[in-house]
């Protein structure tokens, strides 16, 4: 760890740390060992970013302490489900990681990418991505879930991409349920798995055209903005997070601050993950072209039209492809590492959930559901078609949103 985080572009010498544990349960092995697993949330502050507090939820811990007199204890075993450190591979001849050369590499090929940043963007989109709305719903969905609308899978593989995927969601970008490559959820039983998975969906930011959303997946990593997807893993892509800041110097981005689900972060530096291969998705925005449903869609449960703002041809349930043997949802969120697909083997062609599921739940009033602070339209100048505002909450005075180019903002203050 220390050598990956001296390989960074910024100074992440840790400057203070503040913790809460809490006792989840403490059983005795023998009269001479005791076993404690704890829940620990803390508070970082690194060199580069003395001024934002690093804030990191439900690290579960597990020691056994061993008697060592009267009133005395040592620690005989420590163990941890922190995501960057579960991740270990430890190689007792070296003393370090056995994957320690391959990911000191991975960071300095990114980091000769740098001098390419900042070409232009060819491609087109109809209206703009609100992301002081991401931002905003980014900031407030940590360390707890959005229950009211969303299910949770923080106990089947993870949560983190379908927080992303509702991060997009508020921040203007309407689910696809049309064409190919499709991004949707409605309810557990009316979904398509590119909202929950990980390698999923960069393959539909990847590949989608028409409508839904617009994105930038082979762009260079140093170009990323406030409310970006960035996929992070080592040999595969294995969790995603959302940029909630960039962090220059110079004039030039050195590195991204990011909000996380499972394990849950907020303004936690890129570059001080264990994770280190990176993979931005830019998202630049959305298309209503080919905004055509497919025959047989039906309107969503809550009784409103879906987020196209268009009721469905035909009011039926849209084609979903086959069902997944044993009929059940595979476990979403994190790709395991190596890649694979979620539990269950093969995923369904589309990665959509079985045709004749529930009806969709969704339907949801975009969070806040308010016009902007002085009336203003998003960034861009577009209010999204329909005339409904973006989820995500209101926009802040002025109506600006974050730059991607600033130096480093406290995380109230994109």
């Amino acid at each position: 760890m220390v050598e990956l985080r001296k390989a960074a572009l910024i100074d992440l010498h840790m400057v203070d740390y503040s913790f809460d544990l809490r006792c989840n349960s403490l059983s005795w092995d023998s009269e001479e060992e005791v076993t404690i697993k704890v829940t620990e949330d803390s508070v970082m502050y690194f060199a580069a970013t003395a001024n934002i507090p690093s804030e990191m939820y439900g690290t579960v811990h597990t020691f056994t302490l061993q008697r060592t007199g009267q009133d005395t204890w040592l620690v005989k075993e420590h163990t941890t489900d922190d995501t960057p450190y579960r991740k270990f591979s430890y190689d007792s001849a070296k003393g370090c990681d056995t994957r320690l050369s391959t990911m000191l590499n991975q960071i300095k090929t990114r980091q000769a990418t740098r001098s390419s940043a900042g070409a232009a963007v060819t491609k087109t989109w109809d209206h703009d991505y609100d992301r002081q709305a991401a931002y905003n719903y980014m900031q407030k969905w940590i360390e707890r879930r959005n229950s009211s609308k969303w299910s949770s899978y923080d106990g089947s593989g993870g949560n983190c991409q379908n927080f992303g995927s509702q991060v997009l969601y508020n921040g203007g970008i309407p689910m696809d349920d049309t064409g190919s490559a499709k991004w949707y959820w409605y309810s557990n039983a009316k979904q398509n798995y590119s909202w929950i998975n990980v390698d999923l969906f960069y393959d539909y930011a990847r590949t989608n055209t028409g409508y839904g959303l617009a994105a930038k997946t082979n762009g260079n990593y140093y170009d990323g903005q406030v409310g970006d997807i960035l996929i992070v893993g080592i040999n595969s892509k294995a969790h995603t997070t959302v940029i909630s800041d960039v962090i220059t110097s110079g004039g030039k981005v050195v590195d991204y601050l990011i909000c996380s689900n499972t394990r849950d972060y907020r303004n936690f530096p890129a570059s001080a993950y264990y994770y280190t291969n990176h993979w931005l998705v830019h998202i630049l925005g959305w298309n209503d072209a080919e905004a055509q449903t497919p025959t047989g869609s039906q309107t969503p449960d809550s009784g409103q039209t879906p987020d196209s703002g268009e009721t469905p041809e035909g009011g039926q349930a849209p084609d979903s492809g086959e069902t997944p043997e044993g009929g059940q949802t595979p476990e979403g969120g994190e790709t395991p590492e190596g890649g694979q697909t979620p539990e269950g083997g093969q995923t369904p062609e589309g990665g959509e959930t079985p045709e004749g599921g529930q009806t969709p739940d969704s339907g949801q009033t975009p969070e806040g559901g308010q016009t902007p602070e002085g009336g203003q339209t998003p960034e861009g100048g577009e209010t999204p078609e329909g005339g409904q505002t973006p989820e995500g909450g209101e926009t802040p005075e002025g109506g600006e949103t974050p730059d991607g180019d600033q130096s480093q903002n406290t995380a109230g203050n994109p």
